[in-house]
Parts: C-alpha cells; structure tokens; sequence
C-alpha cells in the first residue's frame, strides 16, 4: 500500500492526528494509506479523492485504493477521482481535511484552495497539510520530477489562509530528493 520511497508510515506518524470519530476528506490520496490509516484508526467515515491525468494514471491508483480497502475489510471509505476544486456537494461537513506533498502543484489556486477548505469543514475543524516550507516565497524544482512548482514561506501560507489560523508546526519526514525541508502544519477554521 506505500509506495516507493515515500515513506508513508513516517509520514502518517508524523501527522500528530486523531482520525477517532471524525469523518475526513484525503486531498489527493494516491493509492489511499492514509486514508484506510485514518480507517484503522477508529475514523468515523474517510473520504479519498485524487485526479485524473491524461494518461490515466488517476484512475489507476483509485483503483488500487479501493482494492486495499476491500482487501482490509474496510467498509467506512470511498475513493473517487475528482479535483478538490471540482463541485464536491455529495460530502457531508467534514471534521478534518488532510493533503500531503501536493499543494505546491496549482500555484494560482492555493487561495482558492484554502476558501474551498474551509466552505467544506466544520466549525473548528482541522486542516492537515504536509509539504515543503522554505524559508522564502519561490518556484523551486522538487527534484524528483524537474517540474516547477510554487512553494510559499510560512508568511505567504497564513496571508492566504483567510478563515483559518496555524495552530501548530513541526518537521516532517523528508525524501531523499527533498531539497526543501518538510513540515506539518496544523490549521484550525477559524
């Protein structure tokens, strides 16, 4: 269920989160460990979404979601291929919303990002999100794929978090190609 040098069970302890009783959208959940984790961690219903590519490769790693969850016996999940910023009317209030290593890709809509977020949660809930926090605002190359991405300062990040205030920070787990160190950060709607 982890894929290749991601270090997903790091990074899930990293996270400092409580799925108990909470029902949570997975922002980009891949081939879904975090959100069965969040599932074997006495999450009340979770939610996985990830995007199709054009050459299918969404659809893919949806699939292989939903056979480790039916390979897990785990019924209080649903993975579905949609954009975060598609119409996601079929979700009930959410609790928590967790995306890791992503939100770097759609520079121009990481404001919207966050509006979407917090129409989405519940009052006081939480948004999880792990990703690289340089210590100034710029594109940089992730290293793994060459492709620019947009990473903000922790500055830039709360300027664009209307609705929401950053509770806690720590170090994350890094991948051996990070070239930009990772964090946890724990956002509270506001």
């Amino acid at each position: 269920m982890e894929t290749k040098n991601s270090k997903s069970a790091e990074k899930y302890q990293a996270l400092n989160f409580d799925p108990t009783g909470k029902t949570i959208l997975d922002v980009w959940c891949n081939t879904g460990y975090f959100p069965i984790r969040f599932c074997q961690n006495w999450a009340k219903f979770v939610y996985g979404i990830d995007v199709d590519l054009p050459w299918g490769a969404g659809m893919e790693v949806i699939k292989l979601a939903k056979w480790y969850a039916e390979h897990y016996w785990i019924t209080n999940i649903d993975f579905q291929i949609h954009s975060v910023f598609d119409k996601l009317d079929y979700l009930p209030e959410l609790d928590a919303i967790t995306c890791t290593s992503t939100f770097h890709y759609f520079r121009e809509k990481q404001p919207q990002f966050f509006k979407i977020c917090y129409e989405l949660l519940k009052e006081w809930g939480e948004l999880i999100r792990e990703w690289w926090l340089p210590e100034k605002t710029k594109l940089y190359s992730r290293g793994v794929d060459e492709m620019p991405c947009y990473f903000p300062s922790e500055e830039a990040l709360t300027a664009i978090a209307v609705g929401f205030e950053l509770v806690w920070k720590w170090e994350s787990v890094n991948q051996k190609w990070d070239n930009i160190p990772r964090y946890v950060l724990h956002f509270k709607k506001i």
